[in-house]
């Protein structure tokens, strides 16, 4: 099981990769200034 941590995981690019990760059902670690 892979390991994957995001920045800007709010909004965008970094949430779509979020969404994307976790349907892969990695484990996820993110980070955003935006809740």
């Amino acid at each position: 099981m892979k390991r994957v941590f995001i920045t800007g995981a709010s909004s965008g690019i970094g949430k779509a990769l979020a969404h994307a990760y976790a349907k892969r059902k990695c484990i996820l670690g993110l980070s955003a200034r935006r809740e």
